[in-house]
């Protein structure tokens, strides 16, 4: 079984990747004088940026909140990982092959689970997309109708709907190979009395997803008066799904512009739309609650 990583091999890929070119993947970065680079922390909220990092000493520095480090533990803290993750992260982008020590640290199981969960979350966002196309989702339809999105704009940002049953996605997720301890480890499904039950039930459902894209969690907007939980939902996002920092950049209706489109009829419907959308105003996402920009959190309230 494959264990702690080697010293050398360590010390190897902290030398061998630059920490700008790492750190200029998750913000923007400009000249700071005397060969330092600045930005906008990634750590915590901020309008001037106090975050630096000194290529040639291969270091990051917050003057905000005080975190620091090295490119390692820049990926570490960022993408939520553990030590031996961030290596491995760095290791791949290198081209340098690892030497595991003796020890219990299994890279290769944490790999196979994170892929199935990412599949289970991937299943879970086209089958609440296509709910949103039902008569159930009419609240949710309307709740989107004054943002002016046409369908094809709800389609890019992948909205969906979760259905008031306690377990149509469950029983979904299960016709499709899925165990119920990977619905209860992706955060999907919960325990109930009976076995696992639908975590999202009514609401409105947009994805979050990490830096490559993927689906790793939702974010959920309560929209029936009779539902007792908090107005922002979001997965928990399970231990496997979090080696790749979720965003929802790529989809985001605060991070992209609305995309209009036509062609309209006479009653401001857009006459693309399929019938059971007709009579509703155009589609536009709601905007995500700020948990949902880095990080999933089981609640919260704007």
């Amino acid at each position: 079984m494959a264990g702690r990583i080697n010293d050398e091999d360590v010390k190897a890929v902290r030398d061998a990747v630059p920490i700008d070119a790492v750190v200029s993947e998750y913000l923007s970065l400009r000249n700071a004088g005397g060969g330092n680079l600045k930005g906008l922390c990634p750590f915590h909220d901020e309008k001037s940026p106090s975050f630096q990092v000194s290529p040639a000493k291969g270091l990051f520095h917050c003057f905000g909140c005080q975190e620091g480090g090295d490119t390692i533990t820049f990926v570490r803290k960022v993408d939520h990982l553990t030590f031996s993750e961030a290596v491995e992260r760095l290791a791949a982008k290198a081209g340098i092959t690892l030497r595991y020590e003796e020890g219990g640290y299994n890279p290769s199981h944490q790999r196979g689970e994170r892929i199935r969960l990412i599949e289970a979350h991937k299943a879970a966002a086209e089958f609440y997309a296509k709910q949103l196309e039902g008569p159930e989702a009419e609240t949710g339809r309307r709740f989107l109708a004054e943002r002016g999105f046409d369908q094809a704009a709800a389609t890019h940002f992948g909205i969906g709907y979760s259905p008031v049953g306690w377990d149509h996605l469950t029983r979904y997720l299960r016709g499709q190979g899925f165990t119920d301890k990977e619905l209860i480890t992706s955060g999907l499904a919960q325990d109930g009395r009976r076995g696992p039950v639908d975590r999202f039930r009514g609401r409105l459902m947009w994805p979050i997803r990490d830096i490559g894209g993927e689906v790793v969690g939702f974010g959920a907007r309560r929209l029936r008066e009779d539902d007792n939980g908090p107005k922002y939902l979001n997965t928990p996002r399970p231990r496997s799904t979090a080696s790749r920092r979720s965003s929802t950049a790529s989809t985001s209706p605060r991070r992209t512009s609305p995309r209009r489109a036509g062609p309209w009829s006479s009653r401001g419907t857009p006459t693309s739309w399929p019938a059971t959308w007709r009579g509703s105003p155009p589609l536009s996402p709601p905007a995500a609650p700020p948990s949902a920009r880095t990080t999933s959190r089981s609640s919260g309230a704007c």
